[in-house]
């Protein structure tokens, strides 16, 4: 009888608590839910705005006029006598092209007609006055720049046609036009949207020619530098 009277107030407090232990379970199992990290919502990426590239200032077409200095040499090699003669002059011209944006760099292509101005004329021990010119030449070169906010320098390469004279005093001028290699480099700076100013660095190998004058054989060797100021305008 002493044991029946001891376990029943043991079973109603454990009935008792019962619900209470199982709404605290509840109540932790719906905070610790809320507290674990929810997956982010699925958005179409249609719906995502892309940023528009910003185009560069140096894209697209252009047309410009140049002027500055041109220096032309030629080296006459008769037997063990060698002579440079070389002259400079103002020169000036016109240029057009077109650039294309790729990732860093901007490249391009250009085709100028420049005037060179360039007769010169000298003494060759043998062969007595010896007269030169190149006075004009058509170019088609490939661009690279390396776009810094408004300012791009360049490096260029291409080709150029240069009309050009060679004549042994008493004898009938060799006339031509020479297709040669181009090299050079330039800065360009980006003045507004459409106004560009350029100092332009160009070297043109002219000629490597052998001549006959009355059966002695001359060599011609012609190349030309020059530096242009010019100023385009982009379409």
């Amino acid at each position: 009888m002493f044991s029946h009277f001891r376990t029943r107030p043991l079973r109603s407090s454990l009935a008792g608590l019962f619900p209470l232990v199982l709404g605290l379970g509840l109540s932790c199992g719906s905070a610790g839910a809320a507290d674990m990290p929810q997956p982010l919502p699925d958005y179409d990426q249609s719906t995502v705005l892309e940023t528009p590239r910003k185009k560069s200032p140096f894209e697209g077409a252009y047309f410009g006029v140049e002027a500055g200095a041109s220096s032309s040499a030629t080296r006459t090699e008769f037997g063990s006598t060698k002579k440079t003669m070389s002259r400079v002059d103002a020169a000036f011209g016109a240029f057009a092209g077109y650039n294309w944006q790729v990732s860093r760099v901007v490249l391009g292509v250009e085709g100028s007609a420049t005037y060179l101005g360039s007769q010169y004329k000298g003494q060759v021990a043998g062969l007595g006055q010896v007269k030169a010119s190149s006075p004009w030449s058509l170019g088609l070169r490939g661009r690279i720049g390396l776009p810094i906010d408004n300012f791009m320098p360049y490096l260029s390469l291409g080709l150029a046609a240069t009309e050009h004279s060679y004549q042994v005093q008493g004898f009938k001028a060799k006339k031509g036009i020479n297709i040669g290699t181009t090299v050079g480099a330039g800065l360009e700076v980006a003045l507004t949207d459409n106004l560009r100013a350029r100092a332009d660095y160009t070297l043109s190998a002219i000629a490597a020619d052998k001549h006959t004058f009355g059966g002695r054989k001359v060599k011609d060797y012609s190349a030309n530098h020059r530096l242009m100021l010019g100023v385009a305008y982009a379409f």
